[in-house]
């Protein structure tokens, strides 16, 4: 069986793809927003393939509040998060570290973290998606 060697240089790039985060919006429009000011809310969706999110810079907040829903589908809550601090604008295991080892599992469904400071902050998600519709929520304190 002869394959083109076309189809297996795409088959190799479409594996190799990384899957995209999600990305913080405004909590109510969903317009996309890629920072966070004082008295600002910023959301972000988690869907099947993008358990974790894009980098936020929070530097900005004199603290910063999180409220996690594991689904806003009211079904089970498959997914937990945990936030990620990080020494540089680059979401990896080398510039960041677990933020005290809190992760949030929506269980109470809204969950918080107060009076926590950082530059940068991202959330690695684990779990399986199934029907659940998890929503981080990042408000930023500060004037």
């Amino acid at each position: 069986m002869y394959i083109p060697i076309r189809l297996l240089v795409l088959f190799a790039a479409l594996i190799a793809a990384p899957v995209g985060a999600a990305t913080w919006e405004s909590c109510s429009s969903g317009n996309a927003d890629p920072s966070i000011a004082p008295g600002q809310s910023l959301c972000a969706d988690l869907t099947s393939g993008d358990l974790d999110t894009v980098i936020l810079a929070v530097g900005a907040c004199e603290n910063f509040d999180v409220v996690y829903n594991a689904s806003q589908a009211d079904t089970d809550n498959a997914i937990t998060v945990q936030m990620m601090t990080c020494v540089s604008a680059t979401a990896d295991a080398n510039a960041c570290e677990p933020f005290d080892g809190i992760t949030l599992d929506g269980n109470p469904p809204l969950e918080g973290i107060w009076g926590a400071t950082a530059v940068w902050i991202w959330f690695d998600g684990s779990g399986t998606i199934g029907d659940d519709l998890p929503r981080v929520l990042v408000k930023c304190n500060g004037s």
